[in-house]
């Protein structure tokens, strides 16, 4: 990933995209690069699940269940002085505009804390709808202006794009 580029990281549905993309994110936070990981299908509590499921390498389904929360509280430990200290946000929300993702970015970068140095945005087909577009057109709209965005703010953009079921059976 460099900086003022756009990557994408591309499926088909269920094929791990957002686990791809926490994994990078997460291993980026652990090399102190600051990281905005902005889910646009899941929650904030969904995605920690996932990166503790990651960190302490446990069954997702015992984490949800509340199973072998001993040896879950076990792994954590040695953990719980470094996640504090992880520049790995998570944001989460239906539908972001460009106009939204701008203003977080914004509010990131003028807050003191600067702009992240990877905004990675999980899924772009769940991107709201610009008025009187088609949702292709939209979903360009939107990745032209997040190549914009990561040229002005420096940094690398990842987005996750779920692969289109019909063209996959072509192939």
């Amino acid at each position: 990933l460099h900086r003022g580029e756009l990557a994408v990281i591309a499926a088909r549905p269920g094929a791990g995209k957002t686990t791809l993309a926490l994994q990078i994110g997460r291993e980026l936070a652990d090399r102190h690069k600051k990281v905005l990981f902005l889910s646009l299908e899941m929650t904030r509590q969904q995605l920690v699940e996932r990166l503790l499921v990651q960190w302490t390498q446990t069954n997702a389904w015992d984490l949800r269940t509340g199973k072998n929360v001993d040896a879950l509280e076990a792994r954590l430990a040695p953990m719980r002085k470094v996640i504090p200290h992880l520049n790995l946000r998570v944001a989460d929300g239906i539908g972001y505009t460009v106009n939204q993702v701008q203003h977080l970015l914004y509010k990131l970068d003028t807050d003191g804390g600067g702009a992240p140095d990877v905004l990675m945005i999980d899924f772009v087909q769940l991107v709201a709808a610009e008025a009187g577009l088609q949702q292709h057109a939209t979903i360009s709209e939107y990745i032209r202006a997040l190549k914009e965005l990561a040229i002005q703010y420096r940094m690398a953009v990842v987005i996750c794009s779920q692969i289109n079921r019909e063209s996959s059976k072509n192939a």
